[in-house]
């Protein structure tokens, strides 16, 4: 049985679930996240901790990674807008959920 030629200059388009768009997606969202817990802290004058720090990306990226990085910054900027205490990291998810 003859084996299929491949053609050695074909090129291979990525797709949105290639590995490596889906970590720079979430690598996006860890950005993002940090950086609105960073201004949350400010304004509630809090210690942001590695554990802190850890749980929130856990929490958002990691139990929710359906989310588009679009989805968790507006979700975000709207309780920064919003928000009149600390946020729970269930509180940022709800804020997530309505920018669908």
């Amino acid at each position: 049985m003859a084996k299929p030629q491949l053609e050695s200059k074909a090129i291979v388009k990525a797709t949105k679930s290639s590995p490596l768009a889906i970590c720079e997606d979430y690598d996006a969202k860890v950005v993002t996240v940090l950086d609105y817990l960073g201004k949350f802290a400010a304004i509630d004058r809090r210690e942001l901790t590695d554990e802190l720090r850890t749980t929130y990306i856990k929490a958002i990226c990691g139990h929710k990674p359906e989310f588009s990085l679009r989805q968790v910054e507006k979700g975000l900027a709207a309780y920064l807008e919003s928000g009149d205490r600390w946020p729970w990291p269930s509180m940022l998810i709800d804020a997530m959920e309505e920018e669908v």
